[in-house]
């Protein structure tokens, strides 16, 4: 283990400290004024449409196919623009004989935004970080305010409803849990320089919904602290770092442990027999010329970690890539690539440890305004090795393996865009 991972690890709650005293310290000298004449002077109705298709080819070698060798999806879309309030329709077609249509009401909100303040009403999603609330879709409110140097962000609402078991599996549901949430991030910065504390909060309403017999549901508490930050040096190297410490408990059906060790949560989290703490840390350093740029990113991801701030999250895990990168004519073609190593078993508690060469590459061309074209490949090359600890009653015929997996893609697209049609009203 890295021992900067350790030593965040073990002065998390002093480095805290050290970083949001000085904020609090800044006085905070917001105006109130609004200039409201222009608001009611343009009455504006716009119609805007996107069509688009995917063609997915598939096949494998020494093993049955798991989908269908060819699919193809039309997808297409009108939105409408009415006093500034979005309201899109879409519509799926696919050779599987699958017509979906989507409509916005069962889900609608909005996110107006007047000088530096922006509102989220209804469904919304917000994102502080990656380790944190990342992009999950809640029901309530939230605010971003950029003040000058400051960045402020907080909501609350709904991150997901109750849902009764149905005992009858008639209509497939999972149940769930009524879950909210809150957060909160304050910050400063300027450009490409910013540093960010982050708290993120849910918790499951235990009395939602009776307590499920046939799924493994259970209700659960998580609080995340986060800090992140970004700084640009010598105009030409950008350093960023994220660490995030988080506490989750499984189920809050347990007893709370009254002999527990303090650290950075106890004032505020209860542990629980099924509490865990978990760490998380990225950090990446970029240096960019005229026509090229080389990164050097680094991501460590404790087993098991985990936010309810995001649907799906990977964990133990090691990441150490280079990313090199390449414009050219004029910046109108731009060659990039992604090479380093992964590994997981990090605790070393698995009975197998894998390690992964990742490679992938991407060219995106953009000659002129209407046309763009881009592929993508990858390649990982997986190295499987099993533990000396496995149970020696178990027959294995082979302790290593290799398997590497590839995948390829390419797009075109064409962007055809007329002059802007206005529809105005008059009472």
């Amino acid at each position: 283990m890295p021992a900067f991972y350790v030593f965040l690890t073990k002065n998390f709650h002093a480095i805290g400290m050290a970083l949001i005293m000085p904020l609090l310290a800044i006085p905070f000298n917001f105006s109130y004024g609004q200039d409201l004449e222009a608001i009611g002077k343009e009455k504006p109705i716009g119609v805007s449409g996107t069509i688009g298709t995917t063609q997915t080819f598939y096949g494998v070698h020494g093993i049955p196919n798991r989908r269908p060798p060819y699919l193809a999806f039309i997808n297409g879309g009108v939105t409408l623009n009415i006093y500034q309030w979005i309201v899109p329709f879409s519509v799926t077609w696919s050779n599987q004989n699958r017509m979906a249509f989507s409509q916005p009401f069962t889900q609608y909100g909005c996110s107006p935004h007047w000088k530096w303040v922006t509102a989220h009403i209804g469904y919304r999603n917000m994102t502080f970080s990656q380790y944190s609330l990342a992009g999950h879709t809640f029901l309530g409110g939230g605010i971003d305010l950029t003040p000058g140097i400051f960045r402020i962000s907080a909501m609350y609402g709904r991150l997901s409803k109750a849902v009764k078991e149905d005992t009858l599996n008639a209509a497939g549901e999972i149940p769930s849990y009524k879950r909210m949430g809150m957060g909160f991030k304050i910050g400063v910065g300027k450009g490409s320089d910013f540093i960010d504390l982050i708290w993120f909060s849910a918790k499951d309403d235990v009395r939602s919904i009776d307590a499920p017999v046939k799924s493994d549901v259970r209700p659960a508490e998580n609080m995340v602290f986060s800090i992140n930050m970004q700084k640009e040096l010598a105009k030409r190297i950008v350093i960023a770092a994220e660490y995030a410490r988080s506490a989750y408990t499984r189920d809050l059906r347990t007893p709370v442990e009254s002999n527990v060790q303090t650290n950075i949560f106890s004032p505020f989290f209860p542990v629980r027999n099924s509490t865990q703490l978990y760490g998380a840390f990225k950090s990446s350093l970029t240096y960019s010329a005229n026509f090229y740029s080389l990164g050097l990113n680094y991501e460590r991801i404790d087993p098991e970690y985990k936010t309810l701030g995001s649907y799906f999250f990977n964990n133990d895990l090691e990441n150490i890539t280079v990313a090199p990168s390449v414009r050219l004519f004029k910046q109108k073609m731009n060659v990039s690539a992604n090479v380093g190593v992964q590994r997981n078993n990090l605790n070393k508690q698995e009975l197998s440890t894998v390690k992964r060469l990742l490679g992938s590459g991407a060219i995106s061309y953009v000659p002129n305004q209407k046309w763009n074209f881009a592929a993508q490949y990858s390649n990982f090359k997986t190295y499987n090795k099993i533990s000396q600890n496995f149970n020696q009653f178990q027959t294995l015929d082979t302790l290593n393996f290799y398997q590497v997996s590839e995948s390829a893609s390419f797009n075109t697209g064409y962007n055809s865009t007329g002059k802007e049609k206005k529809a105005w009203c008059k009472s």
